[in-house]
């Protein structure tokens, strides 16, 4: 079933980046998005991004956001083009498509995750630097 999982992560993930007309326009949308949740608002808070719980919070609404849309919009993709009947009826299992279609974006967004919660770190370590590195508090 793993291998199966892994195929239709690989199917995803040819499509991940196609949807909503186009590559570019895909590209965009989160250049604009990574920008508003991980520069500025980091700039507005300061010193604030390392303390609160909102710079977790940040860098998370947007990936799941991309989850909360990929994933249905995946299986309406294959309804409209009438393939989710053939792709139902191939020996894959209907858990394996589930989770294959969910694991493509859930692992794109880990990453985008990742990175923009280092580009808002570093973004504030630029911005009010004090001859030091300030890493987030851990309590």
């Amino acid at each position: 079933m793993k291998q199966d999982i892994l195929t239709v992560i690989w199917k995803e993930r040819q499509g991940l980046l196609y949807q909503r007309g186009g590559r570019a326009r895909a590209i965009w949308l989160l250049f604009v998005a990574v920008v508003m949740i991980a520069i500025l608002l980091p700039l507005q808070m300061g010193e604030e991004w390392f303390t609160s719980a909102w710079s977790v919070i940040a860098a998370l609404i947007l990936p799941l956001m991309l989850v909360g849309t990929a994933v249905p919009e995946s299986f309406a993709g294959e309804r409209e083009r009438h393939t989710l009947p053939t792709l139902l009826a191939s020996r894959l299992p209907d858990c394996a498509i589930l989770f294959g279609k969910m694991g493509a974006p859930a692992r794109y967004t880990l990453g985008l995750t990742c990175v923009m919660h280092l580009v808002s770190r570093t973004v504030v370590n630029v911005a009010k630097w004090n001859g030091t590195v300030r890493l987030p508090l851990i309590t």
